[in-house]
């Protein structure tokens, strides 16, 4: 059974005639983003002063032949009713209220943030991303490898700091993608993965990085131009890596991926259970990602705030 769709004008009346105060919180993600955006209302003030209804964005149809992906439509959506006025509202049923919840992906890195009280960002790249850094380490590879408390203690200290690493790594490509964007001469798309980068180690293949960055610097046609976007590329990296926010920019599928393949080498080598594959690790992270933990407060703030309960972060 097929679940109801709006478009996007028949969604705005749907929340203007609530019958109750309501905050609508528009999210992108099929898998993880509902299950993940019902964890967090859960811990905000929301349920004891507002009804909140949870909105897949792909139930709103797409409107003039927009094909755009989920959080395209989700941000377009955004768009489209703050400039019909219809964000927030107040009826009879009382106020009304929406929350369009997107991945950051890089869009901090790239300048496209959208600040507005309406839309929420993930604090590192996306949700999957997100949860993963909740989670006790130990814990989530003892659900993945049916180890013992030990084993997997003393496999977690040997990958120690092992995002860090991984964007360490891949600082140069994001170098790179960046450039392509500022300077204008085309080239890899910033949160594209590293061509060449190995599964385990999640290295970079150094020599393709370094050729795409000649091919680039050889179309460009104005010298203040290349210059100029090298010194923006490296301004907006350093605020990362120099304040310990690094890890913001990986996606869960690439941690996903690189995590398995060094649980799978670890266990090539001492023994031990292997991952069956990347969609194995998210159901294991569910279940045991952690919702007590401070990193809540982020999203609970802005989800309180929009409703007049608190000050959002």
């Amino acid at each position: 059974m097929s679940m109801p769709s709006w478009s996007p004008r028949a969604f705005e009346m749907r929340v203007k005639m609530a019958m109750k105060p309501t905050i609508f919180l528009v999210f992108e993600g099929k898998e993880t983003d509902p299950w993940f955006y019902e964890q967090l209302v859960a811990k905000s003030k929301l349920r004891g002063e507002y009804e909140y209804e949870l909105q897949p964005v792909e139930l709103v149809d797409v409107e003039n032949g927009d094909r755009s992906g989920g959080k395209a439509r989700v941000l377009n959506l955004y768009k489209r009713m703050k400039s019909s006025g219809s964000l927030d509202v107040k009826t009879s049923g009382g106020r009304k209220v929406v929350m369009f919840c997107v991945d950051a992906d890089h869009d901090r890195l790239t300048g496209r943030y959208i600040r507005s009280k309406y839309v929420t960002y993930t604090r590192h790249a996306d949700a999957e991303a997100e949860l993963l850094n909740s989670c006790d380490i130990v814990k989530l590879i003892q659900v993945l490898t049916s180890s013992g408390k030990a084993e997997a203690e003393k496999f977690a200290a040997s990958i120690e700091g092992w995002q860090e690493e991984l964007a360490k790594n891949w600082r140069e490509w994001f170098f790179v993608c960046l450039i392509a964007l500022f300077s204008g001469v085309g080239g890899p798309r910033v949160g594209a993965p590293p061509v060449g980068a190995k599964r385990v180690a999640g290295d970079c293949d150094a020599d393709h990085v370094k050729a795409t960055l000649v091919k680039m610097r050889q179309r460009s046609t104005s010298s203040a131009s290349w210059q100029n976007a090298n010194r923006l590329a490296k301004l907006k990296l350093d605020r990362y890596y120099d304040s310990g926010r690094e890890r913001e920019l990986l996606k869960g599928k690439w941690l996903a991926a690189v995590l398995k393949g060094l649980i799978d080498g670890y266990s090539r080598k001492n023994g031990g259970g292997r991952v069956r594959s990347d969609e194995s690790i998210y159901v294991a992270i569910r279940s045991v990602a952690d919702f007590s933990g401070r990193w809540t407060s982020y999203y609970t703030a802005r989800f309180d705030a929009l409703a007049g309960i608190g000050e959002a972060s």
